[in-house]
C-alpha cells in the first residue's frame, strides 16, 4: 500500500510542476518565502526569507515559507495539508545542499490549514514528528495573539532556527532553555539582512565560544601567500588546480570581465569575477565565521570590486568543510546576478565539484557567468521570467545549439547555391590569349538593393517584477550552500 501511495504521489508532483511554475513565473518570489496568496508585503517577505537564508548558511537546514489561496488552485483541494505539502516540497525543489535539507511551513489561507514538512536527512534528524507537532501547536498558539501575518510567520521562522540551536547544544552535552532564546517582535527591524541575522545564533553561541570582532583585519590572510595589494583574480589557497589550470581561468575570467559592460540607471561599469579557494577557514584564522560573512570579509579585505561601487561577484570555498558561498556587490553585481540566476551558476559547477572535478567546474561557471554577463550587458539580466530563461525553458540549452547550427548550415547552403548559379556561364578558355587586356570584366547590371531595416521595442522590467535580488544593508547578495 505504501508503494502505491508513494507512486500516486511521485504522478501528482509531476502534474503539480506546471501549476506551480505558472505561478512562480508570474509572481515576484524570495528563495525561502513563496508568498502566493499573498498576505505579506514585498518588504516582509523580504525579510523573512533573509531568515531563512542566514538560518540555512549557519546550520546547513533550509527554513522555508509557502503560503497559497487554498488548495484548490493547486488541484488539490480533496487532500489534506500534508500530502500537499510533501508535493509542494518536491515540486517546487525546495531544500539546502545536494541533500535537500529543509524544513517548511505550508499555508492554504482560505481553509483555512497548514503543515510544517521535514525532509532531507540532517533535518528529519532536528524536526522529528514530535517536534513538527510541537512547531505546530505553537503556530496554533500565535495565530490568536499575533497582531499581523508577518509576526505569526516570524514565530514559525524564530520556533524553527531554536530547534536547529538545542539540537547543536544537545549534540555537545550542552544545556539550552528556551530563555536564553527570548525574542521581542518589536525588534523585528534587528533581521534586516543575514549578517544581522547570523548574529542571532552567534549570541547565545558566545557562552561557549570566543569569535573575533575585528571584521577583515583579523583574518590571517597572509596564510594564502598572497598580499591583498597583489591579490589576482584566482586565490587558489586550497591547491586544487594545477598551474596550467590556473593559468587559464585567470585568463578566461580577465577576459570576460574586459568584455562587457553594465549599465543600470545611467551608471555603467565593468564587473569583477573572482574565485577564492581555502584549505579550510582555520588556516586564515576564520574558523568562526559562517561561511558567507567570510567572503564579505575577503571581498573587503582584498578589495574586489571595479569602481567606486566595488562591483563584482566572489566564489568562495572551504574545501574541508566543502562550503561554499556566491556573493556579488555593486549595482552592476547585484543588477547581473539575481537571486535566481545565483542558483544558475550552482547549477553550472555542482555535479564537476560533486565529482572533484574542480577546473572543468570553474570553466563551466565562467561559462555561465558569460551569459548572465551578456544578457544584462543587454538590459535584461537572468531572472524568473526574464526573455534568456523564457528561452531556455522553451527549447532547452541542446535545441540552442541545434537551432543555431541548423541556421548556420542553412545560411552557408544559401550562398553556396547562389555562387554556384553565377558560376553557370563559365567555360574553359581555349588559350592564354582570352585573359589579355581588353578582355576585362563587364558588369551587366548595377545596383544598390536596400532590402529591410528593423526596428524593435521591448519594455525593461524592473527586477522586482520578476524574482529579483535579496541585498543586504552591506551592498552583499549571496547564495550559499554545500559542494
Amino acid at each position: 500500500m505504501k508503494k502505491i501511495n508513494k507512486i500516486i504521489i511521485a504522478l501528482l508532483v509531476f502534474l503539480l510542476v506546471l501549476p506551480l511554475n505558472s505561478v512562480f513565473a508570474d509572481n515576484g518570489s524570495y528563495e525561502y518565502v513563496k508568498d502566493y496568496a499573498p498576505l505579506l508585503s514585498d518588504e516582509d517577505a523580504r525579510e523573512l526569507s533573509a531568515m531563512g537564508s542566514g538560518t540555512a548558511a549557519q546550520y546547513g537546514v533550509g527554513t522555508y515559507i509557502v503560503i497559497v489561496e487554498n488548495k484548490g488552485d493547486l488541484g488539490l483541494a480533496d487532500y489534506d495539508a500534508a500530502d500537499v505539502a510533501e508535493m509542494v516540497y518536491e515540486a517546487m525543489e525546495l531544500g539546502y545542499g545536494s541533500q535537500k535539507d529543509g524544513v517548511m511551513l505550508f499555508f492554504s489561507y482560505d481553509e483555512p490549514d497548514f503543515c510544517v514538512y521535514a525532509s532531507g536527512p540532517n533535518a528529519e534528524k532536528v524536526f522529528t514528528p514530535e517536534i513538527c507537532a510541537d512547531i505546530t501547536d505553537s503556530f496554533i498558539e500565535n495565530i490568536d495573539s499575533s497582531e499581523s501575518w508577518y509576526e505569526l510567520f516570524c514565530s514559525f521562522m524564530f520556533d524553527a532556527e531554536f530547534e536547529l540551536q538545542w539540537a547543536v547544544r544537545q549534540s555537545s552535552g550542552e544545556d539550552f532553555d528556551y530563555e536564553d532564546y527570548d525574542y521581542d517582535y518589536d525588534d523585528y527591524d534587528y533581521y534586516d539582512d543575514y549578517s544581522a541575522y547570523a548574529a542571532v545564533g552567534a549570541a547565545v553561541e558566545n557562552s561557549t565560544k570566543t569569535r573575533s570582532t575585528g571584521g577583515s583585519s583579523s583574518l590571517n590572510t597572509a596564510s594564502l601567500s598572497v598580499d591583498p595589494d597583489d591579490a589576482e583574480s584566482i586565490i587558489d589557497g586550497g591547491k586544487i588546480l594545477s598551474s596550467s589550470e590556473l593559468d587559464r581561468l585567470e585568463q578566461k575570467a580577465a577576459a570576460l570581465e574586459n568584455k562587457y559592460t553594465i549599465t543600470v540607471d545611467g551608471k555603467s561599469s565593468k564587473v569583477g569575477i573572482y574565485i577564492v579557494t581555502l584549505e579550510d577557514r582555520a588556516s586564515i584564522g576564520a574558523q568562526n565565521y559562517p561561511i558567507y560573512e567570510l567572503s564579505e570579509a575577503l571581498y573587503e579585505a582584498w578589495e574586489f570590486g571595479v569602481g567606486d561601487d566595488k562591483n563584482g561577484i566572489l566564489l568562495l570555498m572551504d574545501m574541508y568543510e566543502r562550503d561554499f558561498d556566491i556573493v556579488a556587490h555593486g549595482f552592476a553585481g547585484n543588477y547581473t546576478f539575481t537571486d535566481y540566476a545565483k542558483d544558475r551558476l550552482v547549477d553550472a559547477f555542482a555535479d564537476d565539484f560533486g565529482e572533484d572535478d574542480w577546473y572543468d567546474g570553474f570553466d563551466h561557471y565562467l561559462d555561465e557567468i558569460e551569459r548572465q554577463l551578456m544578457w544584462a550587458e543587454k538590459g535584461d539580466p537572468v531572472d524568473v521570467g526574464s526573455e534568456s530563461e523564457k528561452l531556455r525553458n522553451k527549447i532547452g540549452i541542446p535545441g540552442i545549439v541545434g537551432v543555431s547550427l541548423l541556421i548556420g548550415l542553412l545560411f552557408a547552403l544559401i550562398v553556396c547555391t547562389h555562387f554556384k548559379n553565377q558560376m553557370k556561364s563559365v567555360r574553359p578558355a581555349a588559350s592564354a590569349a582570352d585573359f589579355a587586356e581588353g578582355k576585362g570584366i563587364e558588369y551587366t547590371q548595377k545596383a544598390d538593393d536596400f532590402l529591410r531595416t528593423t526596428t524593435s521595442t521591448r519594455v525593461i522590467e524592473s527586477s522586482s517584477s520578476k524574482g529579483g535580488t535579496s541585498v543586504n544593508s552591506g551592498g552583499y547578495s549571496h547564495r550559499s550552500g554545500k559542494f
